[in-house]
This record gives structure tokens, sequence and C-alpha cells, in this order.
């Protein structure tokens, strides 16, 4: 997981640096760059604003982490398409496209490496992968700008410096894909919420049936312990 999305922020991170310098050759002016580039980092936070609220409400952190990076090197495989000149429109489009998806990427990351280093410091995590992103982004920045010094004008789709971000992303994609790690922190906040809710059922005046199978369970051992109050002690 630390790879790949160190693979994708230093793919990222060079895209926004070297866009400029990536359209000129196609004769593109500064305007448009600077258009492209907001519609890029404008977009990628509308993205953050779907996809993370619909981690928190589901829960399902690797589903949409592997849904997101199949869709984007889809959406990179269409920048590198319409990477022409005279092609305003498909390239805000693109560019809009891209920024919604790929963006969302590393929030997702973060959020799945923390629930699987859980009880290890977010700060730690978070501190590694990115990391592992800004010294591979400085390496990936310097190659793509020689690549497109070395074209220095339009040659069509199949050049060096589309094979380069392809290849960067299409990478941190199958890395992102072997991620398999499980849901340590969920998994604890769910325990510490079934106990909660199980002492509460034993302690109240009113005893009220547990919702949660684990919380039953829980109840029962409980109960059937000699010394209950040893047992809510440990709780």
């Amino acid at each position: 997981l630390a790879i790949g999305f160190g693979l994708g922020l230093a793919y990222f991170n060079s895209l926004v640096t070297v866009l400029g310098q990536q359209i000129q050759i196609l004769g593109y002016t500064d305007n448009d760059a600077g258009l492209y580039g907001f519609l890029l980092l404008g977009f990628g936070m509308v993205g953050c604003a779907v996809f993370g609220p619909l981690m928190d409400a589901t829960h399902k952190y690797k589903a949409i982490l592997k849904s997101l990076a199949v869709l984007s090197i889809v959406a990179v495989a269409a920048l590198c398409v319409s990477l022409r000149p005279n092609n305003h429109v498909m390239l805000g489009i693109v560019f809009a496209l891209l920024g919604f998806l790929v963006l969302p990427l590393l929030p997702t990351s973060f959020e799945c490496m923390v629930e699987c280093t859980y009880p290890m410091p977010e700060e730690v995590t978070n501190g590694i992968m990115l990391s592992i992103g800004n010294v591979v982004g400085v390496g990936m920045t310097i190659l793509w700008q020689r690549l497109i010094d070395d074209t220095g004008h339009y040659q069509g789709v199949f050049v060096s410096y589309n094979y380069v971000q392809v290849s960067f992303l299409g990478l941190a994609v199958v890395f992102l894909f072997l991620f398999d790690g499980d849901y340590k922190r969920l998994t604890a906040e769910r325990v510490h919420a079934d106990a909660v809710s199980a002492t509460r059922c034993l302690t109240s005046e009113r005893f009220s049936e547990p919702e949660s199978g684990e919380a039953k369970a829980f109840v029962k051992r409980l109960l059937n312990r000699e010394d209950t109050g040893a047992s809510l002690e440990s709780v």
C-alpha cells in the first residue's frame, strides 16, 4: 500500500509541476495551463468531498480504493490521447475527471493504512507514505521534464513522456490492488462498542436485549461467571 501510494503521489505531484511545460509544446498558453491546473485541483477537492463521507458511511475502504485506482488509470490513458493541439474542451474535461479520481486516492490510502496498522500512531504511517511519495516524485519530475524537452513538439500520442505517466500510475494501481490488509481499527472500535453496550445492559435497572451478536455473546459470558462484579471491572 505504501509503495502504491508513493507512486500515485509522485505521479500527481509531477503532473502538477510539469503541466504547463507539457502543454506548451502543444501550442497552449500559460493561461490554459492555469485553467487546467485549477480544474485538476478543484475537481480533486470535489472528489475528496464525495468519497470521504462515502468511506465513513460504508467503511468499504478497500473497495473504494481499488475502484478509484482502476478508474484513474483509464483517466490517465484518456489524458494521453487528449494531449494534442487545439483540443481545449476535451483537455479541460479530462483534467477535471483526472483530478476527481486521482486526488481522492490519497486520503483513501491514508485511511486504509491507518486501519491495517492500528494501533500504530497515524502520524507515523502517514509520514512514511508521504516521504516515499515525495522522494519518488522528485526523480519522476526530473525524468518527465527531460523527456518533454527531448520531444520538443507534438509527435502524436505514443511518445516517451506518455509512456512514463501511464507506467507510473499503472504500477501504482498494481500495488494498490495487492493490498489486502485487515480493518484492525474498525474491529477494535466495534468490540469496544459491544463491550460498552453489554456493560450497560448488565448495570441498568431495566435489562434490555443487546443488538449485536457480539454483545449478546459477551453478556452470556459475563452472566455465566460466578464473579460478575469482577467481570464488569475488567470491562
